[in-house]
């Protein structure tokens, strides 16, 4: 791309950014309400001490709520906290901008860029105090520091950053692990073979131990997913009152096997994962509707990344496209094992990765064939 217009296309980017943000804070302002306002709870609970109480059945999105403490401790409003995640977004953004560029090629990076600034989904989390725009931030920096710095030695740094986001929600597990796993093949420690059937062991084992051991919280999960509800709020099943108890995986889906039998509970399953790909909802405004389903197209030119399959000159592709959609599928394996979907916020944790495909495909159709990915 040549310098002259990356130079225009910059401006423009920043210009609609400030556009789209304004026309979603008139129309929806800020998003306080549902979980932020629980994490927020959480977080005073915190901040006065009582570190039972606020991280009871909340230690795997402790470092969300540990932030929202810090903050709560100096004074700083609800509103002012989501200013400073999305400052720290836009930090995110530009870091991760800065890998692609150096990993793939400039063109990827600025459609990437260009798609987390203009994206209406994107920056709508952003004007909330939901933990997706924490989330994806830190999903971004944790990148950065394992896959940008030219020496391959650990550094503390790239400790602190796995750490904080395993215990900022769930799914920050496969983010960790996905980023190690580009590390070590970046780095040449061991094979790709390897790696893969390591991981497949430790994500089963890890299963195991969540499914038949994790209690879960009685009150959220238990009765969303015995009610044989995709979305919550929809139960299939009339919805009963559970006693306070210890449940697991295992306890909730034998009870609705009980109740609607094996065949029934498969179906639930496989139509909570499909539910994770669609961004439209009945209950969601013509305005709300019309930006979220637009972002299909992105799973468009992601498809035709994957299947495109041969960029020569680019080594690392194969696995960016890998690791990328590895993050994809164990999400939605995740929400369709766990989660009844009533919004696309569990969706949009993935968003970046999926702009990732989508920006290497539209450049593979915007570039001769007998030019490469390679800079």
């Amino acid at each position: 791309m040549p310098v002259s217009l990356r130079q225009m296309i910059v401006p423009c980017m920043v210009t609609g950014h400030v556009l789209v943000v304004a026309l979603l804070y008139l129309h929806f302002g800020f998003n306080t309400a549902g979980e932020g306002d629980k994490y927020y709870t959480d977080a005073l609970e915190l901040s006065q001490g009582h570190v039972t109480q606020a991280l009871d059945y909340q230690w795997l999105y402790s470092t969300y709520i540990i932030y929202l403490a810090f903050w709560i401790k100096f004074g700083i409003s609800p509103r002012v906290i989501i200013c400073i995640s999305y400052l720290l977004s836009i930090g995110a953004y530009i870091l991760f901008y800065r890998l692609l560029k150096r990993e793939i090629n400039p063109r990827v990076a600025l459609f990437w860029l260009g798609f987390m600034m203009l994206s209406p989904m994107m920056q709508y989390w952003n004007l909330s105090l939901f933990s997706e725009p924490f989330f994806i931030a830190l999903s971004l920096y944790c990148l950065y520091v394992w896959l940008y710095p030219v020496h391959g030695r650990i550094s503390w740094l790239m400790l602190l950053t796995a750490l904080l986001l395993l215990v900022t929600r769930p799914s920050g597990l496969f983010v960790v692990l996905g980023t190690v796993i580009l590390w070590l093949l970046k780095h040449k420690h061991v094979s790709l073979r390897r790696l893969m059937y390591a991981s497949v062991c430790f994500l089963g084992l890890v299963f195991i131990l969540v499914f038949f051991f994790m209690p879960l919280h009685f009150q959220g999960y238990v009765a969303d997913i015995s009610s044989g509800a995709v979305y919550a709020g929809f139960p299939q099943y009339p919805l009963r009152l559970y006693p306070e108890a210890g449940y697991t995986l295992f306890d909730c889906y034998s009870q609705l096997i009980h109740e609607a039998g094996a065949g029934a509970a498969s179906i639930l399953v496989i139509e909570k994962c499909l539910s994770f790909f669609n961004l439209y909802r009945a209950y969601y405004s013509d305005f709300h509707n019309l930006f979220n389903v637009f972002h299909a197209v992105f799973y468009v030119f992601g498809v035709y990344a994957l299947l495109k399959g041969s960029y020569p000159g680019n080594t690392s592709l194969a696995a960016v496209l890998r690791f990328c959609m590895a993050i994809v599928c164990l999400n939605m394996l995740l929400t369709g094992l766990f989660f009844n979907e009533w919004s696309e916020r569990y969706t949009v944790s993935v968003f970046p990765f999926i702009f990732v495909c989508a920006a290497i495909g539209l450049h593979a159709l915007l570039t001769p064939k007998q030019q490469s990915l390679a800079v």
